[in-house]
């Protein structure tokens, strides 16, 4: 099965076309990033990075105000509990699949 989603314009863009006020924002929130990118989605700004070697995305506006971010973590980083938490139809339809 192939699930195809899009949600407006996205385009990758080069560092020399991110306005300044995005890279010192995204360089304040994450000193240690490497590996980082950049794309315009529809008007902010979506930074993907390595962030102490952890995958991560951070959405900026054209101000470089901070919006969101998402890291990247694997089954193991949850704690133990976490199963409890979730209902019990989500849970059977993940592991049947």
């Amino acid at each position: 099965m192939l699930a195809v989603q899009f949600n407006g314009y996205t385009q990758k863009i080069t560092p020399e076309k991110v306005p300044a006020t995005v890279k010192q924002a995204f360089a304040t929130k994450f000193p240690a990033a490497t590996d980082v990118n950049y794309v315009l989605k529809q008007k902010c700004y979506e930074v993907t990075c390595k962030d102490k070697g952890i995958g991560t995305s951070a959405n900026f506006n054209a101000t470089g105000k901070w919006l969101k971010t998402a890291t990247a973590i694997t089954e193991s980083d949850l704690p133990k509990e976490f199963p409890l938490l979730l209902p019990r139809t989500l849970l059977v339809s993940r592991f049947q699949k």
